[in-house]
C-alpha cells in the first residue's frame, strides 16, 4: 500500500515538473497592416524595438498584411511599419508581459517613406487558451494542502 503511495506521489510531482518546464519566459506580437482603404499591405517591413534593451527585431508582413513576432522578451516595445509610398508608422508605449499575446494592428498613411506618423496607444492581449477574463492570483484559492488532499492515493 505504501509503495503505491509512493509511486502515485512520484508521478505526480513529474507532471507538475513537466508544467513548470513548459511555462514561457516570452510574449508574442502580431498584427495586420493596412492601408487608408482598409486594404492589406503585403511586404511592409515591420520592427519591433525594446526599448529597455536597445535592441530590435524585423519581418515582413505575409501576402494578408499579417506580421508575427513568435519569441519576444517581457519588456516596453516601440513597433514600426513601413512600406513604399506610405509614411513610416510607429505605435509607442507597448508593454509586452511575460506569456502574454498581443495584437497591434497598424495603418500606415499614404506619403513619402521619409515622412512618419507617430502613434502612442495601447495594445489588445489576446486570449488564446479559453474565452474567460482572466482574473487576479488568489493565493487562498492555491495550496498546496488543498492539492495535496485532490491527489488519488489509488492509482
Amino acid at each position: 500500500m505504501g509503495s503505491k503511495r509512493l509511486v502515485c506521489v512520484l508521478l505526480g510531482i513529474t507532471v507538475l515538473i513537466s508544467a513548470a518546464l513548459a511555462q514561457t519566459t516570452e510574449g508574442a506580437v502580431s498584427g495586420t497592416v493596412t492601408d487608408p482603404s482598409g486594404a492589406h499591405v503585403a511586404g511592409a517591413a515591420v520592427t519591433a524595438f525594446n526599448v529597455g534593451t536597445g535592441l530590435g527585431i524585423s519581418t515582413v508582413t505575409n501576402s494578408a498584411g499579417v506580421y508575427v513576432f513568435p519569441s519576444l522578451p517581457p519588456g516596453p516595445y516601440r513597433i514600426a511599419a513601413q512600406h513604399p509610398g506610405f509614411r513610416r508608422a510607429v505605435i509607442h508605449e507597448i508593454e509586452l508581459a511575460v506569456g502574454s499575446q498581443i495584437s497591434v494592428n497598424i495603418d500606415l498613411d499614404l506619403g513619402q517613406a521619409s515622412e512618419s506618423v507617430e502613434v502612442k496607444a495601447s495594445a489588445t492581449e489576446v486570449n488564446v487558451s479559453s474565452a474567460r477574463l482572466a482574473a487576479p492570483w488568489n493565493r487562498a484559492a492555491f495550496s498546496i494542502s488543498r492539492w495535496w488532499d485532490a491527489v488519488p492515493m489509488t492509482c
